[in-house]
């Protein structure tokens, strides 16, 4: 038998109240929800808590009478029969049916299940009852621990809908015959409604014919005996306190918070990301044109991290130029750790390396996307520029051309060129322009002439888009320079370019130093060999923004069959759908034009061609200057009828070499050509030269071990 539970009547009189301070009477007052206590007295206080003391007693008085009803003693006994359904019906009515009418003497009462708005918990339903005969509304219970009464599940599983529920049918019983119905059995019908529920006894033999709600699972069968038994241990015991908000979360194995990002890491000079290395050479260019540098400009440049105060870094960008003198990167690595000044210094001196090694538009055009140099870190670029160059070094001396220059002690390039410092093509015409040098030097080793052995290309400068480069020479230990048009595909010089001026001098005099900046120019100090009329005026059709091809300059005697000196019908079949083979033919025709055509005296197609059937015309007055027109004529030897990368009869266990090419002519001869330049070095019925077989490393054939 639980203890006895005070009421609240032995505690609102004035006698224990009066006991109390102000604020605990306060306290009171908000326990029990009383409005206009904040400005009372202790007095009014008692008085306002003693008001209270009747209403509350009636309520408190139903608490004893809902415990003697919920005994065990009070619970019928399990029978044979099937227990009452008229609570067990409710329960799976939909909850938004409005409850059904009572009549009795007269009145209607009025039944609400309103839901008790707390803080903390605003999903419990306590039932209110208000009459019709004008009594005024009652006040709930406060929440007992030991008195908890839970909702059944299924008026838990539809709270989110939740309006005006029916009541049990028990209740509804209660209610007949008085105005207040009994609490203890309702107390009585929600625990019956709420192990029946648990234990899964609905059926559908249970449930009305109209309104049921699904039921999801397979429940069995229901038992009288099991029912009776449980209702009977859940009465008995005391009852369990639910949170009104079952906890959903079921914990889960620890799972670590996935990397968005990569941490950030700080760059020295020796840990900085690796660059990758070039591509081989290709098919197109196997030997001499080495592949274009990777692009380079449109890489990022980081920022440098822990820079050093204001006042430090002016002093710090005296020192990177100081730094940037300093060729080892393991004294460059020292340095960075010595403090934030020397640190921050290091990395600026990138910069000024980068400037003093690397000039030109492409290091220019790099940094003008660099928005804070001196918060920049361009040690990276600084780094590929040096690995492209040492790349195309190691390159060139695995080429033919370069093994010769290598053994000979010949240094054709300068190492500003290897840079490619205003067009990445730079290299490839230079490599050309060596090229050919070279097998005029060998057609002509005779003369002893090793003057161009002396000399390096120190610069290369595009004149005509594809077409006409300007090539700068200089000997070595001379400060002197020598410029020459050459043409892209062949590297054949096509006449003498004009120097570059001395800036600051004229007449003898130079500029004074208090007076403004003049952009004074010496004149050229020319060596009488200007370039041929018909090729400036070739060039200045540039300028006034013609688009001439070479191509159509070329002319032959047959015209009808051979496009350019190239036959028609092999470029519609196999020529035309190779390109490199077509490449090659078109280098082939334009390094075989008469000599005339390119350099020398100038002279026209007719005489040329007069010249070539042994007609010994030459013309009596030269042509006016203004109608000297560039004429490439092809003799009838050199028209191509195709070209083959293999022997048409290959050797066993040989294939040709892969700086080489066929090249078969209209009289039914073939030469072998340089793929690079077109350039012939030898025929197939002579086979090549014992000079060309050791530069090359191939037999007389030009085949090699396959």
């Amino acid at each position: 038998m639980p203890p006895p539970i005070a009421t609240t009547a032995h505690i609102m009189n004035a006698g224990s109240l009066s006991k109390l301070n102000i604020s605990q009477l306060k306290l009171k007052c908000k326990e029990y929800k009383i409005t206009g206590y904040s400005r009372l007295s202790k007095a009014g206080l008692i008085d306002k808590l003693a008001a209270f003391a009747p209403t509350s007693t009636s309520e408190a008085s139903l608490v004893p009478a809902a415990q003697a009803e919920a005994s065990p003693s009070s619970i019928p006994q399990a029978s044979d029969q099937p227990a009452p359904q008229a609570h067990t019906g409710y329960l799976l009515q939909e909850a938004e049916d409005p409850p059904p009418a009572v009549m009795q003497n007269g009145s209607e009462p009025v039944r609400k299940i309103v839901k008790k708005r707390h803080k903390k918990d605003t999903h419990k339903p306590v039932a209110r009852y208000q009459s019709t005969t004008g009594q005024p509304r009652q006040k709930s219970l406060p929440e007992d621990p030991n008195a908890t009464l839970q909702p059944p599940c299924a008026l838990r599983e539809s709270q989110t809908t939740f309006q005006r529920p029916r009541l049990p049918g028990r209740l509804t019983q209660a209610i007949d015959g008085s105005t207040r119905p009994n609490f203890a059995s309702t107390v009585i019908s929600l625990a019956q409604s709420q192990a029946a529920h648990s234990q899964g006894t609905f059926s559908s033999d249970t449930t009305p014919a109209s309104n049921k709600c699904e039921i999801i699972g397979k429940s069995p069968e229901p038992q009288s005996t099991k029912l009776a038994s449980t209702i009977a241990e859940q009465a008995s015991e005391p009852p369990k306190i639910k949170s009104a908000r079952p906890q959903t979360y079921e914990p889960k194995s620890f799972k670590a918070p996935a990397v968005l990002k990569s941490p950030r890491t700080v760059h020295s000079s020796n840990t900085l990301r690796p660059i990758p290395s070039l591509p081989s050479c290709s098919d197109r260019n196997p030997d001499l044109g080495v592949m274009l540098p990777p692009s380079h400009e449109n890489m990022t440049f980081p920022r440098i991290s822990m820079p050093p105060s204001m006042s430090r870094r002016r002093q710090a960008e005296r020192m990177s130029v100081v730094f940037s003198g300093v060729n080892d990167s393991s004294v460059l690595a020292i340095c960075v750790r010595v403090s934030r000044a020397w640190r921050y210094a290091v990395y600026l001196s990138a910069t000024h390396t980068l400037i003093r090694d690397f000039p030109g538009k492409r290091t220019s055009a790099a940094l003008s996307t660099v928005q804070e140099p001196r918060m920049t870190n361009t040690w990276t670029y600084l780094r590929a520029r040096r690995q492209e160059m040492d790349s195309r070094r190691q390159m060139f001396g695995q080429t033919w051309l370069g093994r010769f220059m290598q053994k000979a002690n010949i240094a054709p390039v300068s190492a500003r060129m290897w840079t490619c410092p205003d067009d990445p093509r730079q290299i490839m015409l230079v490599l050309r322009f060596v090229s050919t040098r070279l097998v005029f030097a060998l057609a002509r080793r005779y003369e002893h002439n090793d003057a161009w052995t002396k000399e390096a290309v120190v610069g290369a400068e595009e004149v005509v888009p594809d077409e006409i480069w300007k090539v700068t020479t200089k000997a070595q230990g001379e400060e002197k320079t020598e410029s020459f048009y050459v043409l892209f595909d062949t590297g054949e010089v096509i006449g003498h370019a004009p120097q570059c001026r001395s800036p600051g001098i004229i007449f003898g005099q130079r500029v004074a130093r208090g007076r403004g900046h003049l952009e004074i120019f010496d004149e050229p100090r020319g060596n009488g060999i200007v370039l041929r009329n018909d090729w400036a005026r070739y060039i200045d059709s540039i300028e006034r923004g013609d688009v001439p091809s070479l191509q159509d300059a070329i002319t032959s005697a047959d015209q009808e069959f051979y496009v350019a000196g190239i036959s028609s019908f092999w470029l519609r079949g196999p020529g035309g759908a190779d390109p490199l083979l077509k490449m090659i033919a078109a280098r082939y025709v334009l390094a075989c034009v008469e000599p005339n055509s390119v350099s020398g005296d100038y002279k026209s197609v007719i005489s040329m061609a007069r010249r070539l059937v042994g007609g010994g015309l030459v013309e009596q007055t030269p042509a006016p200057m203004k109608a000297q027109r560039i004429g490439l004529l092809v003799s009838e030897h050199h028209l191509v009828e195709s070209v083959h990368l293999e022997h048409r009869q290959p050797r066993p266990n040989s294939r040709l070499h892969p700086v080489l090419a066929l090249v078969s002519t209209a009289p039914g001869r073939e030469y072998f050509v340089l793929r690079d330049t077109g350039m012939p070095i030898g025929t197939n019925d002579e086979g090549l030269e014992t000079v060309w077989q050791e530069i090359v490393g191939c037999d007389a054939w030009g085949c090699v071990s396959a």
